[in-house]
């Protein structure tokens, strides 16, 4: 499975990233992740649970813009996911639990890491566009926990 592959080559270049953060390196860490970026796009190899990690690193080495850019693709990514997998669990076709647990973690996980970053953000316009994603995410995740609950507390 190829994306197992492409999993682990990220999670390579963000233990890097890791390394050069720690060591202070934030320069050489920013250009680390933006290679990864740019060796495995979204558009062929789709933002998983692998660039959540990626998405913390950017937002504590400043760089906002792209750190909102991966937030909206692994957003949209989970989000589509997830309402997959529920339909497909709701109509009792297939057991999909690992994959509705994963697709939850990753959108709460993005989430999160939305809101964190939002009340530092300096600059008007890209704090508005952080909260336009959040408040964007916060009703699909309450439906998609109501839908899960539903699930397990019939």
């Amino acid at each position: 499975d190829y994306m197992r592959m492409v999993g682990s080559f990220r999670a390579i270049f963000m233990r890097t990233a890791d390394a050069l953060i720690n060591q202070d390196k934030y320069d050489s860490a920013k250009k680390v992740l933006t290679k990864m970026f740019e060796t495995f796009p979204d558009e062929i190899f789709p933002y998983d649970i692998f660039c959540v990690g990626s998405l913390e690193q950017l937002i504590k080495l400043g760089e906002y813009n792209l750190a909102l850019d991966i937030a909206t693709k692994l957003y949209n990514n989970s989000s589509m996911e997830l309402a997959y997998y529920l339909k497909v669990a709701e109509r009792k076709e297939g057991l999909m639990e690992d994959e509705i647990t994963k697709s939850y973690h990753i959108l709460y996980s993005v989430y999160e890491a939305v809101n964190r970053a939002s009340p530092v953000l300096r600059d008007s316009t890209l704090k508005s566009r952080y909260e336009t994603l959040k408040n964007e995410m916060e009703p699909q995740i309450k439906e998609f926990t109501i839908r899960i609950n539903k699930m397990i507390h019939p």
